[in-house]
């Protein structure tokens, strides 16, 4: 009998289901996660979706140069703005886009829904930037990509590290005119969980909403981020992310996947050719510091092709190289695994039950403990 990986080992890259669209079934579980399951009457036993699997059959990429990490920042204050860190991917975008390639990356729909998109105009840029603290889902995006390299055109794919490990792995080889980023990530928000907050937000405000925004840069970059909720009536709601029920879930590391309390990517050896993210804790010798409270990117080179894609738009982008331990001493998505703690299952069994009870009283502790910080704080500034 053919089988998949694990329910605590699958990552959710939908390799299997782009490689096979026979047997391969993706359904919602009981904890909100995409999954890919086989329907056995369907399947022809051919392996395909095993041998395609990166958590079954490890990808390890060819990698011949030493990492190289900047702190970086977009000479553009208006992509610095609209974007979550410092607006290096907008370069990296664009420069594909300019060659007539395409480009591949996480977007809300309007349903308030993160899916993996593909673009081909710079107008479409906006769609792909800033932060989106929800595991995407990837669908057919793996084989629009091949379909893309096949016919020789230029992409490049930005993702989670597992995600990017699923494409190469779907792949089966290195393109010349692929390029792809992995996403710094702390671990991966249940979709399920994200759409409750929604739901019961839209509830309390009587109105839907429009879109979402985890990191509103107009009051700064920082760790106390602000997030903006957008109606549809033209109203807003804006308040600190962590006194969120969804926000104070994510960064407790409350109702990640499975798969991320174990993660193998969280060190300095990526899966992308570029790894892109936040440069928390940067320093004060910086030749843009006054530019350093709109953003900073971390940007690491793990290729060849990595290198050349970068400094082809390093001329649009202030540059200062750093150290790869400056950068992990103050980011746990390069430096440490979550461990794994009871009251997750203890949280999942309530939120079979009932999710608005318990995403809101396994929050609770830590959003007063956030909302004491902030006045504290607030009071000795």
């Amino acid at each position: 009998m053919i089988k998949l990986a694990s329910l605590k080992e699958c990552t959710g890259c939908m390799a299997c289901s782009n490689i096979c669209d026979i047997a391969i079934k993706v359904v919602t579980d009981k904890e909100g996660f995409r999954r890919p399951i086989i329907v056995n009457d369907d399947c022809l036993r051919c392996g395909k979706c095993v041998n395609v699997c990166p958590v079954l059959n490890p990808v390890v990429p060819e990698r011949t140069i030493t990492h190289r990490v900047f702190a970086c920042t977009n000479s553009s204050k208006l992509v610095r703005f609209d974007s979550s860190s410092g607006g290096v991917f907008t370069e990296l975008a664009t420069f594909v886009l300019q060659k007539k390639g395409y480009v591949f990356g996480a977007t809300f729909t309007s349903e308030c829904v993160v899916a993996h998109i593909e673009i081909d105009s710079e107008n479409d840029l906006g769609k792909l930037r800033k932060s989106k603290y929800v595991q995407s889902d990837v669908g057919q995006c793996l084989k629009k990509a091949k379909g893309r390299l096949e016919a020789g055109q230029y992409v490049l794919f930005s993702g989670l590290p597992c995600q990017i490990a699923g494409l190469y792995s779907y792949l089966g080889k290195d393109y010349d005119r692929l390029y792809t980023v992995d996403i710094l990530c702390k671990g991966a928000p249940s979709p399920g969980v994200f759409a409750e907050f929604i739901s019961e937000t839209e509830k309390r405000y009587g109105c839907k909403v429009q879109d979402i925004n985890f990191r509103e840069k107009k009051y700064g970059w920082g760790n106390r981020a602000m997030m903006a909720l957008n109606f549809t009536n033209g109203k807003q709601s804006v308040l600190p992310l962590t006194l969120s029920s969804f926000g104070s879930g994510f960064s407790t590391d409350l109702f990640l996947r499975p798969s991320c309390y174990n993660c193998k990517y969280k060190n300095k050896d990526r899966i992308g050719d570029i790894t892109l993210g936040d440069f928390w804790g940067i320093g004060k010798d910086l030749s843009f510091d006054n530019l350093k409270k709109e953003g900073v990117s971390f940007v690491m080179l793990n290729s060849k092709k990595g290198k050349e894609l970068f400094d082809s738009v390093k001329s649009d982008l202030l540059v200062d190289e750093r150290s790869f331990n400056e950068a992990s001493k103050n980011n746990s998505a390069l430096n440490m695994r979550n461990i794994k703690k009871r009251t997750r299952t203890l949280f999942f069994l309530a939120y079979r039950t009932n999710p608005k009870i318990a995403l809101n009283l396994f929050t609770c502790p830590h959003r007063i403990a956030v909302w004491f910080r902030d006045l504290i704080y607030r009071c000795y500034k």
